[in-house]
């Protein structure tokens, strides 16, 4: 254990932004960590992502800290030797963020980090998120009910995070919107049938877990499920067609 923990340090100590250097390889990251964990790249990532522009809209910042904080909740040590960089060479930006990351973790271990944090992180962005926590609940974006596009965006984050099956259904819960949702509740509806189809079409796992689903949801998402699989499909054929001429 002291063997794997040192090593970690080491990878962890080394970290810079060669791994993670424009948008593509963040996403590409991000997305592909639930079939290939790579931890190492994650400072690299968690520093890209503040210096860019859009870091600071919850719509952004969301999908990140439900996709670490995952992490996190399955890796303690991997927690603990990140803040110990953060704490060591972070700027305020990441060091905020990671409040936030600590805040969703929301267990024993994560609250200790905060604590050590109000002591010793002393900018004031700083302080002002770590005041700014107890003043609302952390979001269990797997409890509740799909209720926007940002929510949709969180539960992504997870699964690609962990292979966590219960995101993909609780995605697949959101497609009767489309038929009986009001107002914006259509578009929540929409935006996960445009997810799942997106998604499924470069992931045969997800694909898998929207077959599967066919006989556990009602006759209305059914129907929009199997349209689903059938663009997956005709995409999947197409595809193979292009392949052999070439």
């Amino acid at each position: 254990c002291a063997l794997i923990l040192t090593m970690l340090h080491l990878s962890i100590a080394h970290v810079d932004n060669q791994y993670i250097k424009s948008d593509t390889d963040i996403n590409q990251w991000m997305t592909n960590y639930y079939l290939k964990q790579e931890p190492e790249k994650l400072l690299s990532a968690l520093k890209y992502f503040c210096n860019r522009p859009s870091s600071e809209k919850t719509s952004a910042r969301l999908p990140l800290i439900a996709f670490t904080g995952t992490i996190f909740k399955n890796d303690t040590h991997l927690m603990a030797e990140i803040f110990r960089n953060i704490t060591k060479n972070g700027s305020d930006k990441i060091r905020a963020l990671t409040i936030e990351i600590l805040w969703y973790v929301n267990n024993q271990e994560s609250r200790k980090l905060i604590q050590i944090a109000r002591k010793s992180w002393q900018s004031k962005e700083v302080q002002k998120s770590i005041e700014r926590m107890p003043t609302r609940e952390p979001t269990d974006l797997l409890a509740k009910e799909v209720y926007d596009a940002r929510h949709l965006d969180g539960l992504w984050a997870i699964f690609f995070a962990s292979g966590n099956e219960v995101c993909i259904k609780k995605i697949i819960s959101a497609l009767h919107l489309l038929k009986d949702g009001r107002g914006l509740e259509i578009a929540v509806g929409g935006a996960a049938r445009w997810s799942l189809t997106s998604n499924a079409k470069r992931h045969k796992t997800i694909y898998n877990i929207c077959k599967n689903e066919l006989k556990n949801v009602t006759e209305e998402t059914r129907q929009i499920l199997e349209e689903i699989i059938m663009k997956v499909d005709t995409a999947q054929q197409e595809n193979n067609s292009k392949g052999r001429k070439n």
